[in-house]
């Protein structure tokens, strides 16, 4: 999906409130949105450990390049937050902000 067009969707979605951390989808919603919702799921539920997005990409079944889009805009809107690398990591850690 073009990065663009799904900042716009995403951002769309959480001005209306319906960004939130749920494994089930939900039919009435894009599947973009459904898509981040269980991306948002899977880091809340990774707890103190937060994932990567090779991890993320691994449980959704998703492309990486895909996942990295989902995980920018998310942060983009504050949602998650990013670890730098550190302590020989070759990843940053997603870990979602205390809102949720």
């Amino acid at each position: 999906m073009n990065p663009n067009a799904l900042r716009e969707i995403l951002r769309a979605a959480h001005d209306d409130g319906i960004l939130v951390p749920v494994k089930q989808k939900k039919i009435y919603l894009n599947s973009s949105v459904n898509s981040a919702n269980k991306i948002l799921y899977l880091v809340k539920v990774s707890g103190d450990n937060g994932l990567s997005a090779s991890q993320v990409a691994h449980r959704m079944r998703f492309n990486i390049n895909t996942v990295r889009a989902y995980l920018a805009t998310l942060e983009g809107l504050g949602l998650l937050k990013r670890t730098a690398q550190n302590r020989g990591l070759t990843e940053d850690i997603f870990f979602v902000k205390s809102k949720y």
